[in-house]
């Protein structure tokens, strides 16, 4: 990316944005307002561009975090990979296990 445009490469969460939407990036460092998306744009032809209002800017590298605070994803907590892992850490009588990017009580 530059100054002007960075790459999101999460088309869950692009196909999910709404105008007035919120991002955070990098832990929340930098904020952004959605202000037109694929699924609120009134165009016939699709795009997987989002056009963002920064409400508050600074310097982004690469690598960096995504947060949707307003927006719940049509994704599993849970990768095929960390199932296969769970499966183990049982095996292995773990006493705990820990899981990010809990959105609902189903996740659980």
């Amino acid at each position: 990316g530059d100054e002007h445009r960075v790459s999101l490469p999460h088309p869950e969460i692009i196909s999910t944005l709404r105008e007035g939407d919120i991002l955070l990036l990098d832990d929340g460092k930098l904020r952004l307002r959605v202000l037109t998306s694929p699924s609120s744009s009134s165009s016939s032809s699709p795009s997987d561009r989002v056009e963002c209002e920064v409400l508050v800017g600074g310097r982004l590298s690469d690598r960096k975090g995504v947060n949707t605070p307003s927006i719940v994803l049509p994704i599993s907590p849970l990768t095929p990979k960390d199932r296969t892992d769970l499966i183990a850490a049982l095996d292995m009588n773990v006493d705990w296990v820990a899981l990010s990017f809990v959105q609902r009580a189903e996740d659980m």
